[in-house]
């Protein structure tokens, strides 16, 4: 045991941007990094925890609650002011509070929005009268009414006021302008969404509380505590150090350290070249011919280990396109005309029990396939067992909540099933039938692969969600007979 820089607690608290809204763990991921690299010793705190594999057990907890309104009046998905008793449990030495915007989509309080604001910022100082409270504003939006409309008492343009208000009360509370210093655009959010980010934006918003919370930060870390200090890593290398690829490929890239079990684990993933691009989890995508260095860096030691890759052209097979674009161009859409878009493609948010079918027939061959580009817009809240299916004849692919499992049927009959953890994402799911071989597919990962000689005779592609509410969006569907 040593004497070592007492380890802070930071709880993210506020709606579904500090929840993370399909990034995974949102701004939180971001933020620990920066921290880490910083030498701050922290934890995260709060009653929810979100599966993160970039991050260790103790950075995995937080207070996000999406949907959720100020309070303490009631809302569609509930109010954050009474939460808090639970919230509070956990020790707090740093609050990072960014909430609101849902008393704007669903209209609640915004006639005295500052005093209800001031309230729960007084409840929380009830709990943890000594905690330091930074108090975000909220990025622009461009869905339902903005808390950045003076005409509807903007609560952005009010929070400096509330929080001096707190400050001569004697209370340790900070604004912290987000929405201005973190300059989100629209390459900063989700697809088909204007509120919430996507990694690049949130990214944006955790270098915004980074530097604000960083001197309180090392002025708590000047406490000491008497712990066993985190295990050291000494070395890092990668599961494979050279891979030839061909475009459209993708490959897990993991990383294999020195003890084997490190406490902090945090990787960065860099690419020198845009022939693949590789995600915040080391996974990667080969786009375009050409060579790349892929190089990890182990966020706290800052050890680095590459690998090289090497992408040439895809062996396509010739194809017959039977479908393409099914709902990707709007000419082919019959539904309702408010769920296309500017740009003419059609915005599927499921938000009841719907089925869609096409009107066109067409012969199937022994070799055909069927690709769905799908992204899940927000399956919390949903009921269990929520799924999306996609139909030809009998046979059916069915994706179950959110992205969570899939399963391949035929006539009720369930052939094969895969399961993962909780992740939201675009997607692309191919399911190909080949002489008797099923194979499902997400991405160039084979999920599902199972045999069964099925009997196509001419048939439409069905789409059929049951009880979906905000479950997804639908973009390109192809069907292909392989030649």
């Amino acid at each position: 045991m040593s004497q070592l820089p007492r380890i802070i607690n930071i709880l993210p608290l506020g709606d579904s941007i500090t929840d993370g809204a399909g990034t995974h763990s949102g701004y939180r991921f971001f933020l620990h990094n920066l921290l880490i690299k910083s030498g701050i010793s922290f934890r995260f705190v709060g009653p929810k925890k979100t599966v993160d594999p970039r991050m260790a057990d103790r950075y995995q907890n937080h207070a996000g609650y999406g949907g959720n309104t100020i309070g303490p009046d009631n809302s569609r998905s509930g109010n954050i002011f009474s939460r808090l008793p639970d919230v509070m449990k956990s020790d707090v030495d740093i609050v990072l509070l960014m909430m609101g915007r849902n008393n704007y989509f669903q209209a609640i309080d915004l006639d005295r929005i500052d005093e209800v604001y001031y309230n729960f910022v007084h409840e929380v100082i009830k709990y943890k009268p000594d905690a330091h409270i930074f108090v975000g504003t909220m990025n622009y939006s461009k869905a339902g009414n903005s808390p950045d409309d003076p005409a509807l008492s903007g609560l952005n343009a009010l929070l400096p006021s509330v929080c001096d208000k707190l400050k001569a009360e004697g209370h340790n509370v900070y604004f912290v302008d987000i929405a201005t210093c973190s300059n989100l655009g629209q390459v900063d959010f989700k697809p088909y969404d204007n509120t919430h980010p996507n990694d690049i934006g949130q990214e944006k918003i955790a270098k915004v509380w980074f530097d604000n919370i960083l001197p309180i930060a090392k002025k708590l870390n000047e406490q000491t505590e008497e712990r066993s200090d985190d295990v050291k890593v000494s070395g890092l290398k990668l599961n494979q150090s050279e891979l030839s690829l061909k475009v459209g490929d993708e490959f897990q890239l993991a990383p294999v350290f020195s003890p084997e079990t490190p406490y902090e684990f945090s990787t960065l993933w860099e690419s020198d070249s845009d022939a693949v691009i590789i995600d915040s989890l080391g996974r990667i995508t080969a786009e375009k011919c050409g060579n790349a260095t892929i190089t990890a860096t182990h966020v706290k030691s800052g050890l680095t280990a590459k690998c090289n890759v090497s992408v040439n052209e895809a062996v396509v097979e010739q194809e017959s396109v039977i479908i393409d674009g099914l709902f990707s161009n709007a000419d082919n859409w019959t539904g309702d005309t408010s769920m296309i878009s500017d740009n003419k493609i059609v915005m599927w948010f499921i938000r009841r029990e719907l089925s869609v079918s096409t009107k066109e027939k067409f012969n199937l061959s022994n070799r055909f396939k069927v690709r769905l580009d799908y992204m899940v817009n927000d399956n919390r809240g949903v009921p269990f067992g929520n799924y999306l299916s996609f139909k030809l004849g009998g046979l059916e692919v069915r994706i179950i909540d959110g992205v969570t499992s899939a399963q391949v049927l035929f006539n009720g009959e369930v052939l094969g099933e895969w399961n993962s953890y909780h992740e939201i994402e675009t997607r692309t799911y191919t399911l190909c039938y080949d002489n008797g071989q099923i194979t499902l597919l997400k991405g160039g990962e084979t999920l599902i692969t199972v045999n069964k000689c099925i009997d196509f005779t001419p048939s439409s592609l069905e789409i059929y969600s049951n009880e979906g509410e905000r479950f997804c969006v639908i973009g390109n569907i192809s069907i292909s007979n392989i030649i």
